[in-house]
């Protein structure tokens, strides 16, 4: 009976709530069964709930902060415990809440997934595998089976047979090809152990199969070993080697993941940190890539031993960033306010290292209409903008920033052309489009680089974009390029040359002296908004 009220905890904590009438339902059968084994205490205690708790709303929802207290009492009248106190019970809900949401002392212990109808069957393995420091998470169906994939990240899963022939073929198939596109061990366990219905299934692609009933012994040796593969495999195709980070691949996969259990209601929400190291003013070569490597493997390390055990860090566009499930913007700026300590510390017991090193970060949080993933790592890369603009050392929040003191989310396109037709096609292509990579843009134009030079267009908290003809009166591109960089630098401003087919010499010359791209006269206007997006991130990662 004790292990029955535990599998329908499990059961139920699967499910958004119940209804009242199912809730009915499984005191009045428990009744019976507790009536049928002289359970007594139990018996008494499940009566006088039915008669004092429950209104008789059949589809009154019970949400798991509702109906939880009640099986938990069960099960402590089932044991012979005494029922929990309504203080007692808040305090055993909180316990698992912060468990599930931070424990830095439990450690990082792997996840097995068993997609099985059978609850008895999957509490004792439940209870088998915990023995052995193994976490398990339970599905009833193939299709909540791939639900929890996306938020338990499983090392590993199991599917009953029995199971799939229950659901549709292609939810199974989808089931099956997903895990074994995300490289994930899969152990089907079967009924019948005929070799044909064995042979069958590895050439259908099935990694392992397991006859019921097996031996546990054997069980938990095939499930060790398939976790040590899979950990192995996992960090060759998605970790960074220099830091042990994410790869942007594998970062790409995990914000879709979380951006559909936002969108279903299944996660309440997600934040993202981008984070820079800051380097300091007396530091006087910054791109020395020893030191920039090492600052890294330091910074990742400072980060891994502060955040919460579900967080992810990883690389993306040239900056690292922390996927945060469930994590608010306060919440994750607690943890960079504690890594930065760590990375202090850790800076100033290595001597290779420069003092005084930092960094800044960008913090945003999913919004409640579940929107893109892109736009949070745009909002948070914003945040981050903010961040070094104040002087580094500084964790900005999107939210807290008011529309007074956020910068200018503004590109200004720039369009150099001694060519009126070629100028005012692009700023009609350009006016009409409105954005760049999804970022408001303005356009001007000057007819040659003099003017352009000499114009009053620059200002340092702007990002700019420029379109550079090569060859003009009164100043060409390669001299204006020139002015450009020994002026204003590179940290806000990228510029692409326009060339004509036979100008590679003149290309060579343009790049050398600190042109980003180049593109070919006579040109397509889209593909020039489409070389621009992609110039866009060139210019974010500065």
């Amino acid at each position: 009976m004790l292990n029955q009220v535990e599998a329908t905890i499990l059961e139920w904590r699967q499910r958004p709530y119940i209804t009242e009438q199912e809730l009915i339902r499984y005191f009045d059968q428990f009744l019976e069964t507790a009536d049928k084994f002289e359970r007594t205490d139990a018996a008494s205690f499940i009566r006088h709930r039915l008669e004092r708790v429950f209104d008789r709303k059949i589809n009154k929802k019970w949400f798991e902060d509702d109906w939880l207290p009640h099986l938990l009492d069960l099960k402590g009248a089932v044991s012979g415990d005494q029922p929990l106190s309504p203080r007692e019970v808040r305090q055993t809900m909180q316990n698992e809440a912060e468990l599930k949401m931070n424990d830095l002392t439990v450690p990082d212990l792997p996840v097995v997934l068993i997609v099985d109808p059978d609850t008895t069957y999957q509490t004792d393995m439940k209870q088998l595998l915990d023995q052995h420091a193994v976490q398990t998470g339970i599905a009833l169906t193939v299709q909540k089976g791939i639900e929890l994939l996306d938020s338990m990240n499983p090392a590993l899963v199991i599917v009953d047979e029995q199971i799939c022939e229950e659901a549709e073929e292609t939810v199974c198939k989808e089931a099956r090809d997903r895990i074994l596109s995300e490289s994930i061990p899969l152990v089907m366990t079967i009924h019948d152990g005929k070799a044909e219905r064995i042979a069958e299934l590895y050439d259908s692609g099935v990694p392992d199969v397991l006859v019921k009933p097996f031996d546990k012994r054997v069980f938990v040796s095939l499930i060790q070993n398939r976790i040590r593969m899979s950990r192995m495999v996992k960090a060759q195709i998605t970790m960074d080697d220099l830091t042990g980070a994410y790869n942007r691949n594998a970062i790409e996969r995990e914000l879709i993941k979380l951006h559909k259990r936002h969108a279903a209601a299944t996660l309440k929400g997600y934040s993202v940190a981008m984070i820079r190291t800051d380097y300091p003013e007396t530091n006087k070569d910054p791109y020395d890539y020893q030191v920039n490597d090492l600052l890294s493997v330091k910074l990742v390390e400072a980060i891994m031993r502060e955040k919460w055990k579900q967080d992810l860090i990883g690389m993306y566009k040239g900056k690292f960033v922390l996927l945060s499930p469930e994590g608010t913007e306060q919440d994750v700026k607690a943890v960079l306010d504690r890594a930065e300590d760590t990375f202090t510390a850790l800076i100033d017991q290595d001597d290779a290292l420069p003092s005084g090193m930092t960094f800044s970060a960008g913090v945003a949080e999913a919004g409640e209409e579940a929107e893109p993933p892109k736009k949070t790592i745009f909002h948070a890369e914003k945040a981050l903008r903010l961040a070094k603009r104040r002087g580094g050392r500084t964790i900005s929040l999107y939210s807290m920033e008011s529309k007074q003191d956020q910068v200018n989310d503004e590109i200004v396109l720039i369009i150099v052309d001694d060519d009126r037709v070629v100028r005012e096609m692009l700023t009609h292509h350009f006016t009409k489009r409105k954005v760049i990579a999804g970022r408001p843009l303005m356009v001007k134009t000057y007819p040659d680089g003099l003017s352009f030079v000499e114009g009053d267009w620059y200002e340092k908290d702007r990002q700019f974009i420029v379109l550079l003809d090569g060859i003009m009166p009164k100043m060409d591109g390669i001299e204006a390029l020139q002015r450009v960089r020994n002026e204003y630098g590179q940290s806000n401003i990228v510029i692409s040359m326009l060339t004509g087919r036979k100008g590679d010499r003149e290309v060579a010359r343009a790049l050398s002296l600190g042109a980003d791209d180049y593109m070919v006269k006579p040109f397509n206007v889209r593909e020039v908004g489409a070389r621009l997006d992609r110039l866009f991130e060139r210019l974010n990662a500065l």
